[in-house]
This record gives C-alpha cells, sequence and structure tokens, in this order.
C-alpha cells in the first residue's frame, strides 16, 4: 500500500532513490519520536532505514507539497481503517454482552446472516 500509493500519486517513482516504505517508518518511528527534529535528522534516520541513502540537496528536494499530501493520505486511511475495526469489534461485543448473539464479519448476527443468503 504505501509504495503503491506513493507512485499513484507521483512521490516515488518505480526503483528510484527515494523509498516510501523507509521515509514513513523514520518519519512515525525515527524522527517524530527523537530528541531532535530538525530536517537533517529527518534525513539521518531515513538514510539508517534506507536501502539507498540520498544527500541533503537529494533529501530536500524530495519534501514537496506532493509529499504531504500522500502523508496526509495514509493518516486518513490508517483513521478510517482503524475506526472501521474498531466499531465492528464495538459492534460485535455489545451483541454479545446484551444479547449473546454471535455476529459474523459484517456485524449481522449469524441466525439471520443465513435466513437472509
Amino acid at each position: 500500500m504505501l509504495e503503491d500509493h506513493a507512485e499513484d500519486i507521483g512521490v516515488v517513482e518505480r526503483n528510484r532513490d527515494l523509498q516510501a516504505p523507509p521515509l514513513v517508518w523514520s518519519l512515525v518511528f525515527g524522527f517524530t519520536a527523537g530528541e531532535s527534529r530538525s530536517l537533517a535528522d529527518f534525513r539521518r534516520s531515513y538514510n539508517s532505514t534506507a536501502d539507498n541513502t540520498l544527500c541533503p540537496s537529494g533529501f530536500y528536494q524530495r519534501l514537496t507539497p506532493t509529499l504531504a499530501e500522500y502523508l496526509r493520505d495514509l493518516v486518513e486511511e490508517f483513521t478510517f481503517k482503524t475506526f472501521c475495526d474498531w466499531i465492528r469489534h464495538e459492534l460485535e461485543e455489545e451483541l454479545r454482552r446484551r444479547w449473546k448473539i454471535k455476529a459474523n464479519e459484517v456485524g449481522v448476527p449469524a441466525s439471520q446472516a443465513t435466513a437472509a443468503g
């Protein structure tokens, strides 16, 4: 997902220097968790996780509005999927707790799913 979407919107090109997964992981787990948060630290964090390192100018020229759009898309996708998983889990738990009904994958009581299908 990380690589495909990055290629789709033009953040990275196939088989180029910038790699989407190390960029995201270094931003989420390296750069934001560190004590100092400069762009140089972000580049060093990326270079420590990527297969190919980038020089400062090569790295900084990739910090574009398209990259910001890509990161926003990832947050929205993660938030939506997390919410969907959470709400399904909560619905199933509520059904089990209140009515002791086992739900299928889409939150429909199993007894109703077989009757409808």
